[in-house]
């Protein structure tokens, strides 16, 4: 303990804690920039980005808006225009697409629908820094829409409640639907991260849109378990959204622990999952020395142990009021069930003894009650810096 610096702040932001990924474009991505803090990463996509594998709608879309052009054009997504104008180029209708909406004024749905016009040589005249696309047709409203032609690029739904405000205000929509939501081909894992969250082996788990939260939700009911999976990440478990669309989807279908960035970033959802979780740690003090219990490890100074499942709900059991006993019947209830034996618990009570040594916790025997955690609990006087000391 010769550093000056508070023992958590010498600790990467996710070590010790274990996340799910239900992504399934740039998961992979999204998977280092989390193990790069520390995490243990899990995967279980629940849906996956498809281009329309009949490309007819948007290329009927697109020669639709080619005989006549729009006044304006609405861009949801990065990926989006960026597939419209990769599609347009294999039929070689690149060049008159861009010719066709270049005198329209152009609005942007963030900055990635910007940067992607602005790379096709399209700016956006209007720009939506919410990224939430009812604010910016609200806008777009208010300003006047009657007797417009607008080309509307679809994000994997419909939007009928956009397209139907839009057609209200007296404007003619033209929707392009580039790609579309569809089921993972193999939803074992996502079914297995769902057991794994129920079984509170999960911390967190990330969603990078509304149609994954939904997705989920719906895993969940079909299997049975959707009440006991919204218990789950309302209490012990977070579910951290990319933006606010997909935490509002969140919210709506009853996840109530959220964390979500103010911008959609897959860098800015890693940096505030590392934020939140981090601050979850606690300090326990034991014959004057402080330990760090950082998710499923528990770290010394420099020395740590990593705790397996059990042995991480087994502490958890003993860490919950330090130094108050707790019994065999309450460690068997919270635990096991009704049919584990009393060997069983003892058994697993000597391995996470043995397991905390290196760290010097001790997990003391009160005769004839049960057992008990040799420390107190005391505050962390270290103030989390995501711009700093997370930035790790």
């Amino acid at each position: 303990m010769g550093s000056a610096s508070p023992p958590c702040a010498r600790i990467r932001p996710l070590t010790g804690w274990r996340v799910g990924l239900t992504a399934h474009r740039r998961a992979d991505e999204q998977a280092e920039l989390l193990r790069r803090r520390g995490a243990t990463v899990v995967f279980g996509s629940v849906v996956r980005t498809l281009p329309f594998g009949d490309d007819r709608p948007l290329r009927d879309a697109t020669e639709a808006l080619l005989a006549k052009p729009p006044d304006l054009v609405i861009a949801t997504t990065g990926i989006g225009i960026r597939s419209w104008f990769g599609a347009a180029e294999s039929w070689g209708l690149d060049r008159e697409l861009t010719r066709a909406l270049s005198p329209a004024r152009r609005a942007a749905r963030g900055p990635k629908a910007r940067a992607a016009l602005a790379a096709v040589g399209l700016p956006s005249h209007l720009d939506e820094p919410s990224e939430r696309l009812d604010n910016l047709a609200d806008g777009l409203v208010a300003g006047g829409v009657a007797g417009m032609r607008i080309a509307l690029q679809l994000y994997g739904e419909a939007l009928p409640s956009v397209i139907g405000q839009l057609r209200d205000a007296g404007a003619e929509v033209v929707a392009v639907p580039v790609y579309r939501w569809t089921a993972a081909e193999d939803l074992g894992p996502a079914t297995r991260l769902v057991r794994d969250l129920l079984a509170g082996q999960l911390d967190a788990v990330t969603f990078t849109s509304a149609a994954a939260v939904r997705s989920f939700a719906g895993l969940a009911d079909e299997i049975g378990v959707g009440t006991e999976l919204r218990a789950a990440l309302s209490s012990s478990a977070v579910t951290a959204c990319i933006g606010p669309v997909t935490a509002e989807m969140a919210a709506a279908v009853g996840f109530e622990r959220r964390c979500v960035p103010e911008r959609g970033r897959l860098g800015l959802l890693v940096r505030a999952l590392s934020t939140h979780l981090h601050d979850r740690h606690r300090h326990l003090r034991i014959a004057g020395r402080e330990v760090v219990v950082h998710g499923a490890s528990v770290w010394s100074g420099d020395d740590h142990v990593v705790l397996t499942d059990l042995e991480r709900l087994l502490f958890a059991a003993l860490a919950e009021r330090p130094a108050a006993v707790v019994s065999r019947r309450a460690l068997r209830q919270r635990i096991w069930g009704q049919q584990c034996g009393e060997s069983a618990i003892d058994s697993a009570v000597s391995r996470l003894r043995r397991v905390l040594q290196p760290v010097d916790l001790t997990v003391d025997t009160v005769h004839r009650r049960g057992w008990t955690l040799g420390a107190s609990e005391v505050e962390c006087t270290f103030l989390a810096d995501p711009l700093g000391a997370l930035a790790g």
